[in-house]
């Protein structure tokens, strides 16, 4: 039941239009809510619930049309988080990053 057939070309901009991007953003949710929880026990209670999630996410891996459309909607457009080390200022850092936006802060 898998419905790939939506492409970047004539996806829409309802995210749950396709079934992949629902699994995707329900195996997020499920991973969210496992990190949110500090009891062990709590945790251990979800972990077929969060299995069952991924499972269903992972099913999709096999369709190359379901991966291309993940990775266009979620992936591709993704940029690289830059951890600014400790001997650098932040807003040096920002003025390398993106000096029109610091420009218009400022």
């Amino acid at each position: 039941m898998m419905n790939a057939a939506v492409t970047t070309s004539n996806f829409d901009s309802d995210l749950f239009s396709s079934e992949v991007i629902t699994k995707y953003f329900n195996a997020r949710e499920q991973e969210v809510y496992f990190h949110s929880l500090r009891h062990v026990d709590d945790r251990r209670s979800i972990y077929p619930r969060v299995l069952a999630t991924l499972g269903e996410l992972l099913a999709f891996f096999d369709d190359a049309a379901s991966l291309e459309l993940l990775d266009s909607c979620i992936f591709r457009h993704r940029q690289k988080v830059e951890k600014v080390s400790q001997g650098r200022q932040i807003l040096d850092y920002l003025k390398g990053v993106n000096p029109r936006g610091v420009e218009l802060l400022a």
